[in-house]
C-alpha cells in the first residue's frame, strides 16, 4: 500500500468567507490561532476526490460506523480494523483517514490527489467558535451560523448581516419550524434530512434548508457540528 501523502488545506472558494461570526465569536473563517475546544473533535471531514468530485464523511462518535455524503448518494460505511487512523468500507466506497492523510477508493479504483477541501477549514473554525450549525446558500450568498449564545445571518454577498437569538441543536434535528425575531426582521427557518448539494460547486450536506428572511425565501444546505 502507498504511504499517505501530507495533504494541503485548500483556500476556502465557495462559501462566503469573510464576514465575522456572531458577537463575541470572532471571524470564522480568517483566524489562524483558534484551539480545538475542549468538548472534542468535529467528527467531520469534507474532502475532495477527484476533479469536481466533493464527499463530506460524518464521523458517528461512539459508533463503530461513519457516513459519507458523496455524488451518488449517501453511504452507511462500517469500521474496519486498521493499523493506524481509521478505516471505513461500504458499498462502493473505502475510506481511510489518518491525520490530515486520507485515501479514498470507489469500485476498488483508488483516488490520486485527494485533499481536504476548503469546506473543512470554515467547519472546523467555526466550532472552534462555538457553534453548532451552518447552513449556506447561493444567487444572492448567504450563510447562517448559529450556536448557544446567537446566531448571525450573512446575506446579500455580506451586505447583510444580522443577528437573532440563539438556536437550540434539538430544534434542528427534527425539522420544526423555527421563528426568531431582532430589531424588526424576522427569521423563518426549516431543516429537512436529506441530501443537499450545493447548486454551484455540488459539494453535499447531510440537510437542505428552507430560509425566509422577511418574506424572502433563499434555499441552500446546512450541516450540524455535533
Amino acid at each position: 500500500m502507498r504511504r499517505f501523502r501530507p495533504l494541503a488545506i485548500l483556500l476556502p472558494c465557495v462559501l462566503l468567507t469573510t464576514a465575522a461570526c456572531a458577537p463575541g465569536f470572532g471571524p470564522c473563517s480568517s483566524r489562524s490561532d483558534v484551539a480545538t475546544p475542549e468538548r472534542g473533535p468535529l467528527h467531520l471531514l469534507a474532502f475532495s476526490g477527484d476533479v469536481d468530485q466533493y464527499y463530506l464523511a460524518e464521523y458517528e462518535p461512539g459508533s463503530p460506523r461513519a457516513l459519507l455524503y458523496a455524488p451518488d448518494g449517501v453511504q452507511e460505511l462500517t469500521q474496519q480494523i486498521a493499523a493506524s487512523g481509521a478505516k471505513y468500507a461500504g458499498g462502493r466506497y473505502l475510506l481511510w483517514t489518518k491525520g490530515r492523510d486520507i485515501m479514498l477508493e470507489v469500485d476498488g479504483q483508488r483516488f490520486e490527489d485527494c485533499s481536504v477541501s476548503g469546506l473543512q477549514e470554515i467547519l472546523d473554525r467555526c466550532w472552534a467558535q462555538g457553534y453548532h450549525f451552518r447552513a449556506s446558500g447561493n444567487e444572492p450568498g448567504w450563510y447562517l451560523e448559529t450556536g448557544p449564545r446567537g446566531t448571525r445571518v450573512t446575506a446579500d454577498y455580506g451586505q447583510l448581516v444580522l443577528d437573532f437569538p440563539g438556536i437550540p441543536v434539538e430544534s434542528l434535528r427534527d425539522g420544526a419550524p423555527i421563528l426568531r425575531e431582532a430589531g424588526g426582521y424576522v427569521l423563518r427557518l426549516r431543516t429537512a434530512a436529506e441530501p443537499c448539494y450545493n447548486d454551484m460547486s455540488g459539494e453535499p450536506f447531510p440537510l437542505s434548508v428552507e430560509m425566509e428572511l422577511d418574506g424572502r425565501k433563499l434555499n441552500g444546505c446546512g450541516v450540524r457540528l455535533h
